[in-house]
Parts: C-alpha cells; sequence; structure tokens
C-alpha cells in the first residue's frame, strides 16, 4: 500500500499543473484502484460516482505550449495513467527538434505524444501507427477531440511489408511477431524523409523496423524510442545508431539491468 501510496503521490505531483480537483480525484482512484477492496465503501462509492463511465475526459494545460487540450483516458487502466502523467510533466521523456514538417509516431497508443507533438508542429504531416484495436479506438478520439489531423493506421511496424501476427497478452502493451496467434495484423515500413522526427514505441519490433529505416537514403532527422529488453540487446541498438552518427541521450530507471530505456538520437 505505501508503494502504491508514493506511486500516487508522483502521478499527481506531475499533474499538478492545469489539472484540476477532480481530474486529480481521478488520477488517484486509478492508483489506488488495486488496494481498494470489494467490500470497501470507499470503492462501492467511487465506482458508482467515477467508473460508471469507461472513460475519463480530461482538460488540461500542456506543459510544452500553454495550451488547453482535451484527453480520454480510461477509467482503472494503470497504463493509460502512466502515459498521461508524463504527458502533464511535458512530453513522454522525448526530446522534440527545433522544427519539423514530418512526424511518425509508431506504437502511438492513445495518442497522447500524437497531440504533444501536433500541439507543438501543427502544421507538420502526422503518421500514426497502433495495431491494438482499443488503443486505436482512443487514438482516433483523442486526435479528434483536438483538432489534430493524422494518417491513422491500425496497423505494425516491421523491416518489410508482411502481415505479422499481434500478441495481446505477452507484454504490457502487447506486441508484434511473427509467430502465429489469433490476431493477424499488417505491418509495414514507415516512410521516412530527411525532417521525420520518429517516435518507435514498438515493444520490441524496433530490433526489426530500426535497421531498415537507418539503412535507407532518407533517415530520421531525430529519433525518439524506448528501447525494450534493453539490458540484453539495447547495445545492437545504440551501436546501428552511433554507427548512422547520431548522438545518444540515453534514460534508463537506474537499475543495474533495466528492462527498457528511452533513447533520444539527433
Amino acid at each position: 500500500m505505501r508503494s502504491t501510496l508514493r506511486r500516487a503521490k508522483n502521478i499527481l505531483l506531475k499533474a499538478n499543473r492545469g489539472v484540476g480537483i477532480a481530474d486529480k480525484f481521478f488520477l488517484l482512484l486509478n492508483c489506488l484502484e488495486n488496494e481498494l477492496t470489494a467490500t470497501s465503501n470507499l470503492a462501492k462509492t467511487a465506482k458508482q460516482i467515477f467508473w460508471k463511465n469507461q472513460t475519463i475526459k480530461l482538460n488540461v494545460l500542456h506543459a510544452c505550449c500553454d495550451k488547453q487540450c482535451i484527453l480520454v483516458i480510461r477509467s482503472q487502466n494503470h497504463a493509460d495513467t502512466e502515459v498521461l502523467a508524463e504527458f502533464l510533466a511535458g512530453g513522454l521523456y522525448y526530446e522534440a527538434p527545433q522544427t519539423t514538417n514530418y512526424i511518425v509516431d509508431c506504437g502511438a497508443n492513445i495518442g497522447l505524444f500524437a497531440i504533444h507533438a501536433g500541439l507543438l508542429f501543427p502544421n507538420a504531416k502526422l503518421v500514426c501507427y497502433e495495431p491494438e484495436p482499443k488503443n486505436f479506438e482512443l487514438l482516433q478520439i483523442n486526435l479528434e477531440a483536438n483538432g489534430i489531423l493524422a494518417d491513422c493506421r491500425k496497423c505494425g511496424v516491421w523491416s518489410s511489408a508482411i502481415n505479422g501476427f499481434f500478441h495481446p497478452a505477452e507484454s504490457f502493451n502487447g506486441h508484434i511477431s511473427l509467430n502465429p496467434s489469433a490476431y493477424p495484423i499488417r505491418c509495414e515500413v514507415p516512410e521516412i524523409t530527411p525532417q521525420t522526427w520518429l517516435k518507435l514505441d514498438v515493444e520490441g519490433a524496433e530490433y526489426e523496423v530500426l535497421p531498415k529505416i537507418l539503412s535507407q537514403r532518407s533517415r530520421p532527422q531525430i529519433i525518439a524510442m524506448e528501447v525494450h529488453d534493453y539490458h540484453r540487446r539495447g547495445q545492437l541498438i545504440r551501436d546501428m545508431l552511433i554507427a548512422a552518427e547520431y548522438k545518444l541521450t540515453t534514460v534508463t530507471d537506474g537499475s543495474p539491468a533495466p528492462e527498457s530505456a528511452i533513447i533520444s538520437a539527433c
């Protein structure tokens, strides 16, 4: 319970700017939902009042450009709450370019990075890839709510245009591989221009798609990515980016063998 309270406090502190008391209470309930027992009056009351709908609609102030935006997240969904907290903190760890006319969001999830990028560069073309159906639906809702135009593709990214398979239960947000599953999914190689701001958060598929991207004549201006299985294979990604003459900034959780890392490559 103590660790859950610390986690809730950190998320609420990050959400301090531009978020009202009612919205903070929503976030707090999301953080504590596993600690509330079925017989708890607080749990029953909270669910009756606040969780009768499947989604929560928040009006927040974007930390980077002081613009109001609308965010829709799922109630009782820790992944949505955590990515929302990072959005409120100022941009999901990712370093932004000075300017860009083309943004590619691979692993767009529910659209918070796409909103962040779209607000920073409203005239840039935005392409979003998201294979998970429920995430894709919320991605479209969030972009439309903020008046952000994007080419949203319900597919994955890979080293070639293939039919892969989505595995929804084998990682936090699901992943794509060539191993058969009940969920076939189309995959593409994202189109890249020299002015591209590329974001990759694709649950391991970065080891497939990044070599293909870097082998092309046009390479991204800046790459912002989450590298999975970092403690075992992350050096492969680093070596590829360094060989392509990118300068790297890396953020991990500080553990001796981090499962993932955030890399910005410029």
